[in-house]
């Protein structure tokens, strides 16, 4: 590597450093956060889940098709 990426490559170790230093940090905001989103996020998630299953059964079951005469 040319010393010009080198230290791009270093700078972006150090931000990426202090970005997770920063983040990885328990308070109280995030700890809040998550007690009172937990179950909607649940909810969400199981209800993108269940899409999925859904479409991938409607493609999959042969079923009546407008298509076929």
């Amino acid at each position: 590597m040319t010393d010009r990426s080198t230290r791009r490559l270093a700078a972006l170790a150090a931000v990426t450093a202090l970005t997770c230093a920063g983040g990885c940090q328990v308070s109280d905001y995030s700890a809040e956060f998550r007690a009172a989103a937990g179950d909607e996020l649940q909810n969400g998630v199981m209800a993108l889940l269940t899409g999925l299953v859904d479409g991938a059964f409607a493609v999959l079951e042969p079923g009546d098709s407008t298509d076929t005469p």
